[in-house]
């Protein structure tokens, strides 16, 4: 990732990344979206 994200809010993305991560790549793959529970 680029950019000027603050380190927590990085490490935040990161583990939504890895905890959906078949559930995202099912809706890249499909361009079916379905909501994700927010990042916490």
């Amino acid at each position: 990732m680029d950019g000027d994200f603050p380190p927590k809010a990085k490490t935040m993305v990161k583990e939504f990344i890895l905890k959906y991560q078949k559930e995202l790549e099912e809706m890249w793959e499909t361009e079916q979206y379905k909501k994700l529970p927010p990042v916490k």
